[in-house]
């Protein structure tokens, strides 16, 4: 097993209808790791974020040495706030975080396009950037920094990005 943090970091959900709608994303990986950016609202077809950002700490597994790692899927959904911590699901998309996994370099940096393939919203488009980088100590805590955006302070990149590409998924 191998160790991985993630930092993901929402950037803007575009290609959307839904005049001056209160929205948030959300995250799940596993039953109970999870959680949102803050609410924002809806103006000319896009939403933005600005320093949304969580971690994410996952162990990954293989079948035997030298295999891919076995996939560990998030789901990343748009929700629309309706009141009183009420949300409705406007679309949905699953992340697999041992796409972005590579325990050979010291950090990984990928702009990502995550098309909202079900729900209203479907044939949205949201970007975030990943992050990934082999993490230091036990495993014990796997998940256990999944921090609310306004909770991570770090930088998303610097100086000792190794790999900065864009994937359209």
């Amino acid at each position: 097993p191998v160790s991985f943090r993630y930092d993901i970091k929402i950037l803007s959900l575009t290609k959307v209808s839904c005049t001056n709608m209160a929205v948030f994303v959300a995250w799940k990986r596993g039953k109970h790791k999870g959680g949102r950016t803050k609410i924002e609202f809806e103006e000319h077809g896009g939403v933005l974020w600005e320093g949304q950002k969580f971690v994410i700490r996952a162990t990954l597994f293989r079948e035997a040495e030298g295999e891919p790692f076995k996939s560990k899927p998030m789901d990343i959904t748009i929700e629309r706030h309706i009141r009183n911590g009420k949300s409705q699901t406007m679309g949905s998309v699953m992340v697999d975080l041992a796409e972005y996994a590579d325990e050979e370099k010291h950090l990984v940096n990928k702009k990502v396009k995550l098309w909202i393939p079900h729900g209203e919203f479907a044939a949205g488009l949201l970007r975030v950037t990943m992050s990934c980088r082999v993490s230091s100590g036990d495993s014990s805590g796997d998940d256990s920094d999944c921090l609310p955006p306004e909770a991570s302070n770090e930088k998303g990149g610097g100086e000792d990005e190794d790999e900065e590409e864009e994937e359209d998924r």
